[in-house]
């Protein structure tokens, strides 16, 4: 009795996530702390003390660097298909039909022009708007060398950039059907925007949530 009593749980979890925090989402961390919870309620169940069912239950999770690799494998299952398919599609865009008779590369090459346009301000918007799709162009290229960043600060700022190139190459698109010029737009344009779409969805959290690592 006199242990239970001085066990605390809550200062229990607390030394327990200051192991994760920073290496797992908010989102990871309390979907964890909740399997850690519940199996040391179902163990307290079975008889054991508060003491006993946490150290039990948090020793059956593993230690949290041997938690960190099993989690990030069955993250990367997840993530790393959709995001291989978000590479692909945009490489391939760039040699297909992109607008008029123009491929994605050429496009692509046409940034001289645009600036140009784009200096004379606001009223040029389609050509600014056309040169801040550069950004989005920067966050692709760069996603390949970005993508261990599986949870934590690194993953939240790429789903940030994702999410906000996703934007701007789908309003790009949107501009150009409300100018009257979408039926310009060709196949490889819209591989190319929907390979934003498919690098953001990679990186929603618990994309893999029914896969969370369970007790032994």
């Amino acid at each position: 009795m006199e242990d239970e009593t001085r066990f605390n749980l809550n200062q229990a979890l607390a030394q327990w996530r200051h192991g994760l925090e920073g290496k797992l989402t908010r989102e990871d961390l309390r979907e964890l702390e909740a399997h850690l919870r519940d199996h040391a309620a179902t163990l307290r169940e079975q008889g054991l003390s508060d003491a006993e069912s946490f150290a039990v239950a948090s020793r059956q999770i593993g230690e949290s660097k041997n938690l960190l690799i099993e989690y990030s494998k069955i993250m990367k299952t997840g993530r790393y298909p959709l995001m291989l398919v978000s590479w692909t599609l945009y490489a391939i865009s760039f040699f297909l039909p992109s607008y008029h008779s123009w491929s994605g590369l050429q496009c692509a090459f046409m940034q001289g022009v645009f600036w140009q346009q784009a200096l004379h301000g606001p009223s040029q918007w389609l050509s600014v708007h056309y040169e801040l799709l550069t950004l989005a162009n920067m966050v692709m290229l760069a996603s390949p060398f970005m993508s261990g960043a599986l949870s934590g600060k690194k993953a939240g700022w790429l789903r940030g950039l994702a999410f906000g190139s996703m934007i701007l190459t789908w309003a790009f698109i949107a501009t150009l059907w409300l100018r009257g010029n979408g039926n310009d737009i060709q196949i490889g344009c819209y591989l190319w925007a929907t390979s934003f779409a498919i690098l953001w969805i990679s990186r929603i959290p618990n994309l893999e949530k029914h896969r969370t690592p369970k007790f032994a």
